[in-house]
């Protein structure tokens, strides 16, 4: 039982410590360009026929 605490202990003492340095940080998404990804878009069709 003692050696469970003492593991939590530590694992408080880590986490406390990588948050507070700034280690770890909330994730930014990058910017991302996405024009043109799939080409361009066909002509409209005007009637059934054209098909």
């Amino acid at each position: 039982m003692q050696k469970n605490i003492s593991h939590l202990g530590m694992l408080v003492c880590l986490g406390s410590m990588l948050t507070g340095c700034g280690i770890y940080t909330k994730y930014q998404q990058p910017e991302v360009q996405t024009d043109g990804l799939f080409g361009t878009l066909p002509e409209a069709v005007s009637n059934y026929i054209s098909i």
